[in-house]
């Protein structure tokens, strides 16, 4: 499943004249251009193991966790300080859900 989240983002990420991955390379750790800015990630769930799952493989990847998130409220902060390229979070989570 992280494989399949790391594809769209890395299809989600061509901007002009920008990707933080390599034309053409196939989807394995290592395969970033370490020349271009590697994405910047939030990553927001309340399951602990979840998020640790998830920063390993998007890490593995070549991409960068710039925070982690429990809940909604937490990510609003995490987003503000952080400014990430991406929010990776869970729908359904106490306090503040991911849709609300």
């Amino acid at each position: 499943m992280a494989w399949q989240i790391i594809a769209r983002v890395k299809a989600a990420h061509k901007t002009i004249g920008q990707t933080a991955w390599t034309r053409g390379a196939a989807m394995r750790p290592g395969s970033i251009d370490t020349a271009a800015t590697a994405l910047q990630v939030l990553v927001v769930d309340d399951s602990q193991a979840q998020r640790t799952h998830v920063r390993s493989a998007l890490e593995q990847a070549g991409l960068t966790v710039v925070g982690e998130a429990e809940d909604g409220a937490q990510a609003l902060t995490q987003a503000a300080a952080h400014h990430p390229d991406v929010v990776l979070m869970d729908l359904r989570m106490p306090r503040m859900d991911g849709i609300q």
